[in-house]
């Protein structure tokens, strides 16, 4: 990478594109890990598709490098017709789609679990149009869309491996009202649920009104899923929710007290970072209140009570703090140190020095791709 200015730099304060990607890619793996909640299978994942990793990221940033072949794409992440977009589902097994947790950071696979993709390509065609058509009609129901809820549907749309000319049918479909909308008789209770599961998160994301309640229950009858099916995904996306936003903070919290200088540049990059991966409206405000950057901030008691979510704070801590800055060796093992403080005191230590390791190598790789 080059260390040449750019015009909007994604962090203005850190104007090189090398910064820029490193930003980006930080955040990019942290959703993936967020995602995942198994810190060695999130990073191995990306760090052996770092060709693939690095061509979708010149894509998005818009950086004139190579780009992953199609080829190596659906060698790597290709199931059907469906791109498993690599922030989040690279590792999970071939059944799993990448639909629902594609809209956000929740999901489908986490809110329906053994979510079923087809074999017929035409099938999973129709799905696809049903599914986005719902999204559609959500995102427009309170007439207002918000930022959140069109990163959402963005998500969506590059969870698919679709041509210019499929994107932009995508893209160019009317919002349909609810009553039009045909629901295949072949679509099995998973998939009706799945659909509800994204509609939900999308309209959970910035907070629910009054017509996109209404809406939501017409949906409901329509897909055809019993009440008390709907209240669980209600339930479900709500928990999902809030305890991602849980995680992200325990992260931004043990990952400022490592960095050996903390100033407003990377305090506010940190920030950036934890907020992309933040389904929650105003999430950079949000993090901005909530973060006390203590010295030595614990980890809050509900996220410790789970082996699983306190392995994603201290790893996520861990590829935070690594990825904000290309540290000189005496800070880095500074970092270094401290991490393997931190995890000791939790009875990490030699998962520690496994993370440190897949986060440095996943990060690196990318970069050199």
């Amino acid at each position: 990478m080059t260390g040449e200015n750019l015009t909007e730099p994604g962090f203005p304060e850190l104007k090189t594109e090398f910064n820029r990607m490193r930003h980006h890619l930080t955040h990019l793996m942290l959703r993936r890990l967020v995602k995942s909640r198994v810190p060695a299978e999130a990073l191995t994942a990306i760090k052996d598709n770092a060709e693939v990793v690095a061509g979708i990221i010149h894509g998005e940033m818009g950086i004139r490098r190579k780009k992953a072949s199609r080829q190596a794409m659906a060698g790597s992440v290709m199931i059907g017709g469906s791109l498993l977009y690599w922030a989040g589902w690279i590792a999970l097994p071939l059944w799993v789609p990448a639909l629902g947790a594609a809209v956000g950071t929740l999901g489908a696979a986490g809110v329906v679990a053994g979510f079923k993709w087809w074999r017929d390509a035409h099938m999973n065609d129709a799905f696809l149009k049903t599914y986005y058509s719902f999204l559609q009609m959500m995102e427009m129901a309170d007439g207002v869309v918000t930022a959140e809820e069109g990163n959402h549907l963005n998500d969506f749309l590059l969870s698919l491996l679709l041509s210019a000319g499929q994107r932009k049918a995508f893209l160019e479909m009317p919002v349909a009202a609810i009553e039009t909308v045909e629901v295949p008789a072949w679509f099995e209770p998973l998939h009706r649920e799945a659909i509800l599961a994204g509609c939900w998160s999308l309209a959970f994301c910035d907070g629910i009104a009054g017509s996109e309640e209404i809406l939501f229950a017409r949906m409901a009858e329509r897909l055809a899923v019993a009440p008390e099916v709907v209240q669980r995904l209600k339930d479900e996306v709500a928990r999902l929710t809030e305890e991602n936003e849980e995680i992200l903070l325990g992260i931004g919290e043990q990952a400022a007290a490592l960095l050996p200088q903390a100033d407003g540049v990377l305090k506010e990059a940190m920030v950036k970072i934890l907020a992309a991966v933040n389904a929650r409206s105003d999430p950079e405000e949000r993090l901005r209140k909530a973060l006390t950057f203590s010295p030595a901030p614990p980890i809050q008691a509900s996220l410790l009570e789970s082996k699983i979510l306190s392995d994603t704070v201290l790893s996520g801590a861990y590829l935070v703090a690594y990825g904000l800055n290309e540290w000189d060796e005496d800070y880095l093992q500074t970092i270094r140190e401290s991490f393997l403080k931190v995890c000791s005191n939790h009875g990490r230590a030699k998962e520690a020095s496994e993370w440190m390791r897949l986060a440095e190598e996943a990060l690196s790789q990318v970069i050199r791709s």
